[in-house]
């Protein structure tokens, strides 16, 4: 009987693959046209292919037409990731196509359970199989399951599945009413497979072997007990192969934290998920993208590829032909009518599939890694033809159709469905990669990516506030200069191929390389990037640059209004144009000369902390404003004995602020507990939020732990353990200036694109409203006492009224530091300097002139 032949699918398979190759053309890879004639050949071998197995099988078969999709897809794949093996793939697929036809043309005149008589000469030729690689073998990727022979490499493996499959087959044919103890020769026949395998250190394989094992043992006997019986070995196996074969143990630890070791043992994982993170939803076409970053592309990884290369939604599709070619071929084994028969082609049916499983959860950090050929897709000649062996016996098989009973039929479709939803927990986590951390992945430092993005682009330039540079690129080069040279270098940074990168130009690089306007697909040559403006005043900058040097410090300035950051240095500084001539000198300096102090040097406050201690003060006990306060010559807090530099019995809260008295704040703050104070603080300055801003990225404030009163007398005072940066302090003291709103501190004003085209505009952002007006004023009153009369009257500037807040804080490796914080003009503040001066000694002394200099330019 002949059948009409049908190439609707192969047709439809033919314009994929020319629209693919079309695709390909339009990356221009090397030699992509030599490829053309390799396609032909393929396609021309699938359609006569097709011709004979209409003729041997007398039937339509779907199982063949769903495997030709994978073939087309994975050869396009392989001449983007390796156009050199293309030919020796195209023979290895000729090869199986015979293969395939010669052994359906062999079968067809046996009956389906010949091959299953000789059930324990199919063991003895599975050990032979898995034996030889342990004798005459060579390693290769660190297993060793490869023979060589007259320079051809092959896996025994591959066969040994079939073997070991048929007879599997055989055995529970004859033993499938057995109990599972009265089965001990398959289990003891399974794990001496198992141990030849790990021998080899090939896990994958032997995952297969012992997971078809698994199925075959249900669906012979239909009850949960035995499959469950050997998922618990195989959890005991893996945690005692964990602790005893060192290998396993990296594979293990390199999928539970890949970014652990992200150049060793997760190196692989990592380049995977960056590869499918890049292809995101839609991908970037068939010949996109940059498989030759993903290790082993052409074979273990090529799922990777696809996913790059066609994004969730061509993995997905590339999932369901494996679905289908699952339910297919399951459907017709059901009604296969002779029990070993039928057994054999679920078990090489399951074969395929957990192989695909296994292999595409693994590139997917779903599972431990395992190095497995992904069916009909990947690069590998024992694989090719193995796979196409196994699917002519498969087509064998399920010629042969009848009655079967209904309890026979359930126990398959309850594998299928298990089956399935493993496959729907595979999408899921493709689309956490592809879709939910794909944008974390695009910009990860790690991603190789970001190298071919930065040849491809012209690096942004970074501008301050009056239209001059602080970051550029010259016209005939891409090194970068920087005209504030070591007065700016701890803001600004500095990038290098062998260094790294640091300041703006790291946490900026996402604008500066234009990243957002990067679109799938071809990756133009020339880009250019976008234009960062900034909110710094050069003149300011500079000179904070200046009043630095040779210094140990930090220097911040801000506008009140706006939260602006006008100027922000770090000292000891160093040229970020000289930094590959004074590399090695700079990493050896001990000072932290790469550190910015301005927004990660912690340092404990002192009594500039009082500025936010006397505002809650005031929220809490507004009586204190009505009198002087009396104050003892030393307070006793359980044993801890405190006292003024200069003893005064009556202060006001003004005095008490400008004079720097410790006595007055901690008498006061001793009516209440910790409890309400650390609420209070947190509740109007956010000390435990995070205070980075675009561009800028700040050490996280903390006040430390309180444990007794000690602790809280040494906390009010600024003491203990409280820590903050610079710019927390002007920050705070931008809010108490600008009437309690509290601002976020802004870096960056703009970004605009190479044609001016401003793509954002950042404007301000309120954290939190720290007090009332009313309680601003007074706080505003002691700091002009300070500077008129107390601690700080060396910031005094004639005609204009100053106030500030000197600090001393004490610390365990030296002088104290000495801080200052400064707003002016006062009646109507327009600027906030915060300076520290590492070991300074008193903040009246060190700081308080340094400041001084910052607000007489800012206010001219």
């Amino acid at each position: 009987m002949m059948v009409k032949n049908n190439y609707y699918y192969l047709k439809i398979a033919t314009a994929l693959g020319l629209a693919g190759f079309i695709s390909h053309s339009l990356y221009k890879t090397e030699n992509y046209f030599s490829g053309f004639p390799l396609l032909i050949t393929l396609l021309v071998t699938l359609y006569i292919t097709q011709f004979f197995l209409l003729r041997i099988l007398k039937e339509n078969n779907l199982l063949f037409n769903l495997t030709v999709f994978l073939i087309v897809i994975g050869f396009l794949i392989l001449l983007k990731v390796n156009p050199k093996l293309a030919p020796r793939q195209l023979l290895w697929i000729i090869i199986g196509c015979f293969v395939c036809l010669i052994s359906l043309t062999f079968l067809k005149y046996f009956s389906h359970d010949f091959v299953l008589k000789a059930k324990f000469k199919w063991l003895f030729l599975t050990i032979f199989l898995l034996s030889t690689p342990l004798i005459w073998g060579i390693e290769v990727s660190g297993a060793t399951s490869w023979l060589e022979i007259w320079g051809l490499r092959f896996q025994p493996a591959e066969a040994a599945k079939l073997s070991f499959s048929v007879f599997l087959a055989s055995w529970f044919k004859d033993n499938q009413e057995k109990r599972i103890l009265a089965g001990w020769p398959v289990w003891v026949s399974t794990f001496l497979c198992l141990a030849l395998l790990v021998l080899q250190r090939d896990l994958g394989t032997g995952l297969v072997f012992y997971l078809v094992f698994l199925v075959f043992l249900y669906v012979s006997s239909g009850k949960l007990k035995g499959p469950i019986l050997g998922l618990i070995f195989l959890v005991f196996g893996g945690l005692w192969a964990y602790y005893y074969f060192p290998h396993v143990e990296n594979r293990i630890l390199a999928w539970l934290n890949p970014w652990s070791e992200p150049h060793r043992g997760g190196y692989q994982i990592i380049r995977s998920l960056f590869a499918l993170a890049n292809g995101g939803i839609f991908g970037v076409g068939l010949g996109g993208g940059l498989p030759q970053m993903i290790p082993e592309a052409h074979t273990d990884f090529i799922f990777s590829a696809l996913g790059e290369q066609l994004g969730l939604l061509g993995s997905t599709g590339a999932i369901l032909i494996y679905i289908f070619f699952l339910h297919f071929s399951l459907q017709r084994a059901q009604s296969i009518p002779t029990i070993g028969s039928r057994l054999l082609a679920v078990g090489l049916t399951s074969l395929i599939i957990i192989q695909t499983l296994i292999i595409m959860g693994g590139v997917s950090k779903l599972i431990p890694l395992t190095g497995l050929p992904l069916p009909f897709m990947s690069y590998g000649g024992s694989a090719i033809v193995s796979n196409f062996v196994l699917l002519s016996i498969i087509l064998w098989l399920e010629r042969g159709q009848g009655a079967v009973e209904l309890t026979h039929k359930i126990r398959i479709i309850k594998l299928k469905k298990l089956l399935f939803f493993l496959f729907l927990i595979l999408v899921i986590n493709l689309s956490f990669w592809q879709v939910i951390k794909a944008q974390d992945l695009k910009e990860n430092p790690e991603n190789p990516r970001w190298g071919l993005i930065e040849k491809l682009t012209a690096r942004g330039t970074i501008y301050d506030s009056q239209g001059g540079i602080l970051a550029g690129s010259s016209s005939n080069s891409t090194e970068r200069y920087y005209p504030l040279k070591d007065s700016a270098a701890h803001l600004v940074g500095y990038i290098s191929a062998i260094y790294g990168k640091a300041g703006l130009e790291n946490t900026l690089e996402h604008y500066l390389l234009a990243i957002p306007d990067l679109k799938s697909g071809i990756l133009p040559v020339n880009r250019q990037g976008w234009n960062v403006h900034t909110t710094i005043n050069p003149r300011l900058q500079q000179l904070a640059g200046e009043l630095l040097q040779n210094k140990k410090g930090a220097i911040v300035v801000l506008e009140v209004d706006t939260g602006n950051i006008l100027a922000l240095a770090s000292g000891p500084s160093f040229n970020p144009n000289e930094l590959t001539k004074y590399w090695n000198e700079l990493q050896d300096n001990e000072t932290g000369v790469f550190v910015n102090r301005a927004t990660q040097g912690l340092y404990p406050p002192g009594s500039v902390f009082k500025i936010l201690t006397g505002t809650v003060l005031l929220q809490l006990k507004p009586e204190v404003l009505k009198d002087k306060t009396h104050l003892p010559q030393e307070i006793l807090v359980e044993g801890y004995k405190i006292k003024d530099m200069v003893y005064r019995p009556f202060l006001s809260f003004q005095e008490a602020l400008g004079y720097s008295s410790n006595v007055f704040f901690i008498k006061h703050f001793l009516d209440f507990n910790w409890e309400e104070i650390n609420l209070a603080l947190e509740k109007s300055f956010q000390i435990n939020n995070d205070f980075s801003t675009l561009g800028l990225s700040v050490a996280q404030a903390s006040l430390g732990q309180v444990i007794d009163q000690p602790d809280f007398a040494a906390t009010v005072i600024g003491q203990g353990e409280v820590l903050v940066t610079p710019l927390h302090m002007a920050v705070w003291a931008g809010a108490i200036a600008n009437g309690g709103t509290m601002l976020k501190p802004r870096i960056v004003d703009k970004i605009v694109s190479s044609d001016d085209v401003v793509i954002m505009k950042t404007g301000l952002e309120v954290m939190a409203q720290v007090c009332s007006q009313d309680i601003t004023q007074e706080i505003l009153k002691g700091l002009a006492f300070t500077v008129e009369q107390g601690t700080g009257t060396r910031v005094q500037i004639p005609g204009v009224k100053v106030g500030g807040k000197t600090g001393s804080a004490e610390n365990i490796q030296g002088p104290p530091h000495g801080w200052f914080v400064g707003i002016a003009p006062l009646d109507k503040p327009k600027y906030v300097v915060v300076v520290i001066i590492e070991n300074g000694g008193s903040g009246g002394d060190s700081a308080a002139p340094v400041a001084r200099r910052l607000l007489e330019a800012a206010l001219e």
